[in-house]
């Protein structure tokens, strides 16, 4: 279910977890809106890769960007 028309992607930055999120993240059904996932470099946790985000959205002059966080 898709709820705005829009040019978007979905990122994931992985700072070296090693419990498989990019490849779980790749396999996830998106509906056909396109995803990458990458590694950054830095210090591991979830605000570096947030940052590391915020960096390509500055990168590619986003308009928007929205973090959804899963907390397990």
């Amino acid at each position: 279910m898709i709820f705005f028309q829009s040019n978007g992607i979905i990122v994931n930055s992985d700072g070296g977890s090693s419990d498989n999120t990019k490849e779980v993240f790749m396999k996830t059904n998106t509906n056909k809106v396109p995803k990458i996932s990458f590694d950054y470099i830095g210090l591991p946790g979830k605000g570096t890769a947030m940052l590391s985000i915020l960096e390509l959205a500055r990168c590619v002059e986003a308009e928007a960007v929205v973090f959804f966080l899963i907390l397990t």
